[in-house]
Parts: C-alpha cells; sequence; structure tokens
C-alpha cells in the first residue's frame, strides 16, 4: 500500500528560509528607499534633524586679489548669504621669500555693520562683501608671500577658526 501524504507529515526544511525572503523583501525594497530619500537630502544641503548644512570655509568666504598700484594691493571679499566676517580678526603680512623678516601690512576696510556677538560682544562685521585696501611700503621686496588672516561664522550658529591663506606676490617694476 502506498502512502500518498508522507510529504505533508515530513519537514520542508526549505519553507523558512523561503517564507523570510518573501517577507523580508518588502522591507528591504523599503528601507532602501529611505536611505536613497536620506542621502539626496543631505547631498540637498540639509540634515534629517532640519538644520541646513553649513558651507566650507572657501565657499562661505570667497576673494581675490588685485595690484592696484606699486603701493597698494586689494582684496575683494564675497561672503555667502547669512555668513559674516569679523573686521577686527583681519590680518596682513608680507613674508619675504627668504622667510626672514615678516612685515605687518596696514590696511583701509571698508564700512563694516554692528553686530552683538555672544562671545566677542558688540564688533562691526562684512555680510554680502568687502574691500580691503594693502598699503606696500618701500621696504616690501618685489617678490612676497602676501598671508591674509581672517575669521567668519554663519547665522546659523556655527563659527569657523582663524583662517590663514598665503599667495605668492611679484610687483612688477612697470606698476
Amino acid at each position: 500500500m502506498r502512502v500518498w501524504f508522507s510529504s505533508v507529515t515530513r519537514p520542508d526544511r526549505q519553507i523558512l528560509p523561503r517564507l523570510a525572503a518573501l517577507l523580508l523583501a518588502p522591507l528591504m525594497g523599503l528601507v532602501l528607499g529611505l536611505s536613497a530619500a536620506s542621502a539626496q537630502t543631505f547631498s540637498s544641503g540639509s540634515s534629517p534633524f532640519g538644520e541646513s548644512r553649513f558651507l566650507p570655509v572657501d565657499e562661505a568666504f570667497q576673494f581675490y586679489t588685485t595690484i592696484d598700484s606699486a603701493e597698494r594691493l586689494s582684496v575683494h571679499w564675497q561672503i555667502a548669504p547669512s555668513y559674516y566676517l569679523y573686521q577686527d580678526k583681519f590680518r596682513f603680512s608680507a613674508v619675504s621669500a627668504n622667510k626672514e623678516q615678516a612685515i605687518e601690512l596696514q590696511t583701509t576696510l571698508s564700512e563694516g555693520a554692528p553686530h552683538n556677538d555672544e562671545f566677542f560682544g558688540d564688533v562691526l562685521v562684512y555680510y554680502g562683501d568687502a574691500l580691503t585696501s594693502v598699503t606696500l611700503t618701500a621696504s616690501i621686496p618685489k617678490k612676497f608671500t602676501l598671508l591674509i588672516e581672517y575669521q567668519g561664522c554663519s547665522d546659523g550658529g556655527l563659527c569657523y577658526p582663524l583662517q590663514k591663506r598665503k599667495f605668492e606676490i611679484l610687483l612688477s617694476s612697470t606698476l
């Protein structure tokens, strides 16, 4: 006599992994979909907590220099919206090619806006753009490194550490 129900009484060892795969596949799809949406949110500039992402310092505070004459160069600042630079944190120095001599340079700064700072008190800051004119005296060599120091913050609460940038300057004798 044949028994046809023997497969029913014998446990199928493949059923549990298949059942788990069937149940977990939609859940994994949901998790991966949420991960992709989260990654897109981060790349568009905000975090999952609703805060905006802060710009890298060189994007928040962009600048370029121009040599106006043998006695003057200018630094033109372009400041990102909702970011500002402290007027009293600017420092400009000329470092000789052999790095033996550093001369602090005299500057003329554009007018700053009053700002009450949590840490520094009442200060002057720059929003939007700023212009710094740097006086070059006869004691400065024709070839030198311009050292620029500055510090700024975001209205969102992030303050950057003091920044230092160096540029090689060669003054032409025809200026």
